[in-house]
């Protein structure tokens, strides 16, 4: 494309947990339409790109117990609703 400028990203991207979430219920929402397509391999990318979202939500200390990150005030109670 004429014009266009180089885009640098940058080595971190910060969203909220309600962006996290939303993101979450449309990979969710795309998996189930694409399954009555028969859209295997793109559930499975779905799917993937689901659990890596979902293991970065919570921190993991070194027995495997989700433990909360430096500065999350966050209740447990609230990330299932």
């Amino acid at each position: 494309m004429a014009g266009a400028q180089p885009v640098c990203f940058a080595t971190t991207v910060l969203l909220t947990k309600a962006e996290v979430f939303a993101a979450c219920q449309v990979l969710a929402d795309a998996d189930r339409a694409l399954q009555h397509l028969g859209a295997v391999e793109t559930c499975a990318a779905l799917g993937d790109l689901f659990e890596l979202l979902e293991r970065r939500l919570v921190d993991r200390g070194p027995d495997g117990r989700a433990q909360p990150s430096a500065g999350w005030n966050s209740s447990e109670r609230e990330l299932t609703q």
